[in-house]
């Protein structure tokens, strides 16, 4: 009798506790009789005509995976390529499944004996991984687990996202450093913080530090304008200053870039060309909202003969590959 087979496959960005779901995965599939492979670099090989099983996948055993759930990063790597048909998105807001890399992954798995696939990502995995589940279908069983410190995924009982405690923790004590010393100098910071569609990761960290104010998108129209942002932190800092106080802390959700308009819109808006990441969203790294709005507020200011200190901080990046948290591991076990 053929040997059952698990792959695992992680897309998407980074997020403390990728390890330790492909820790425990592979551990109770082994368990029950199956051999697991780990793809590296997620689809990215598997949907590519360079394959080479012995470089782009690695069989995974109990003793390599039994403590790697203490360590932040992913074993596999990762990558944001995914199986989305992205000529469809030009004309059309539903993604449709791009059927020669469906059909080259599937091959590729049948080719290696795999009858179950676990992936791990974001909205553009879990879409990629039902294209797959529908195109095989009761030759592949799919398994997806939802991966993202923005947490805005409405999993059952307000369960969060793994990665999400790891990234407030975290993102606290730098944001928590930040307002020391915003107090010590007498000076503001616009702190940027992760969240593409959501600014529930802005939110946790702005109410567990104490920030001076936590703006994000939920609380702004869909169309909205750099002046009517700023308008907000104005009010806040002369606020402050009515009582005394210079200093404060901004934390501002990335995904506010969004309300500014779509990819064209951005484009005007900075007079350039605005890149996209490979799953056609503009890169939100590449729209510096808090230099515009530093920009705006500082010019506000010196028209009424005032001097404004401002500095400009993004976290982001050193929250994802973070060993987790006991909280987040325990998240994973349940």
């Amino acid at each position: 009798m053929p040997a059952k087979r698990l792959g695992i496959v992680v897309g998407g960005g980074p997020a403390p506790g990728i390890n330790a779901v492909i820790g425990a995965a592979t551990i109770h599939a082994i368990n029950r009789g199956y051999e697991v492979i780990g793809f590296y670099d997620g689809f990215r090989w598997l949907c590519s005509d360079a394959f080479d099983p012995p470089t782009h996948s690695v069989r995974l055993d109990i003793p390599r995976v039994a403590r790697i759930h203490f360590e932040g990063g992913s074993i596999l790597r990762i990558s944001r390529t995914n199986l989305l048909d992205h000529d469809s998105l030009k004309t059309s807001t539903v993604a449709r499944p791009d059927e020669q890399r469906i059909s080259l992954v599937l091959g590729r798995l049948r080719e290696l004996g795999i009858t179950g696939l676990l992936t791990l990502g974001g909205d553009d995995t879990a879409l990629s991984a039902r294209f797959l589940a529908e195109a095989a279908g009761e030759r592949l069983r799919v398994v997806h687990v939802p991966k993202t410190i923005d947490n805005d995924v409405p999993l059952p009982q307000n369960m969060p996202t793994f990665g999400f405690g790891t990234a407030r923790f975290i993102g606290t004590q730098l944001v928590k450093n930040l307002m020391q010393d915003s107090q010590t100098t007498g000076r503001w910071y616009l702190v940027n913080a992760m969240g593409r569609r959501a600014g529930h990761l802005a939110m946790a960290i702005g109410m567990s530090a104490g920030a001076t104010l936590t703006l994000i998108p939920e609380e702004f129209a869909e169309h909205t304008t750099v002046q009517q942002i700023a308008d907000v932190i104005e009010g806040a800092i002369l606020k402050r200053r009515v009582k005394g106080r210079p200093d404060g802390v901004a934390l501002i959700a990335e995904g506010l870039v969004y309300r500014l308009g779509d990819r064209e819109e951005l484009e005007r808006l900075l007079d350039r060309e605005v890149p996209v990441d490979a799953a056609g969203h503009p890169r939100l790294a590449e729209v510096p909202l808090n230099d515009l709005l530093k920009n705006e507020l500082q010019a506000r200011f010196k028209a009424r003969g005032e001097r404004l200190s401002l500095v400009s901080h993004v976290i982001g990046y050193e929250l994802r590959s973070a060993d987790p948290t006991p909280n987040d591991l325990s998240l994973i076990h349940i």
